[in-house]
């Protein structure tokens, strides 16, 4: 089957935009993708999930640009596609709550990132779900950048060792990565626990 014209047209979009943001000619490359930011509003709506690449790309050039602002704008707005495709309590948007949470790291707004994802998890999977291990490992990188926040990133690592013992699906492995996280945390605090919780995990995979 053929692609509808509309599709052909917003491939080909793409496709100049991404050259020329490669070579390095950036304004051609905004201005490229927010046409096809357009095409893509005026097929399918202003909030449809298919333009996400789009927006992948249009925070990319705004980088490129030294254009923080903007491409946080463009962040956020990827936010507001799931919520308004899926509703801001569904199990569909937990992905974009954890790819922003890793984006705004550096910032508190991740904490409220992680801790979105991590709360709809826990309502629909439960609080031993194996789906909390990836916000909650991101929400303890993202206390580390907070000198202050340390205990907390603590608190996240230990949650989840917790969750690897208590979880029947978990296996030696998933327990060994587990205090390796938590060895590599006491590293970077200059915790003196490091060495014994290296030597845990050693002896779980011996």
């Amino acid at each position: 089957d053929s692609l509808p014209l509309d599709a052909i047209l917003l491939n080909g979009v793409m496709a100049k935009g991404i050259c020329q943001l490669t070579l390095g000619a950036l304004t051609e490359a905004l201005d490229t993708f927010r046409w096809a930011q357009e095409v893509s509003h005026y097929d399918k709506g202003v909030f449809n999930e298919e333009q996400l690449t789009i927006n992948s790309y249009l925070t990319a050039t705004y980088f490129r640009q030294r254009n923080p602002l903007a491409a946080d704008r463009q962040q956020r707005f990827s936010l507001v596609i799931a919520e308004k495709s899926h509703g801001p309590d569904s199990v569909k948007i937990i992905p974009t709550l954890i790819q922003l949470g890793s984006y705004f790291s550096s910032r508190a707004k991740a904490f409220d990132m992680y801790n979105r994802a991590i709360a709809i998890i826990e309502i629909n999977y439960g609080v031993n779900d194996l789906r909390l291990l990836k916000p909650l490992r991101g929400l303890a990188t993202a206390r580390l950048f907070e000198l202050t926040q340390s205990k907390n990133a603590e608190a996240a690592l230990l949650r989840v060792l917790e969750i690897v013992n208590s979880n029947p699906n978990s296996d030696q492995n998933d327990r060994a990565q587990a205090i390796v996280d938590l060895g590599d945390l006491y590293i970077v605090i200059s915790d003196e626990k490091a060495q014994e919780t290296y030597l845990e995990a050693w002896t779980i995979l011996k």
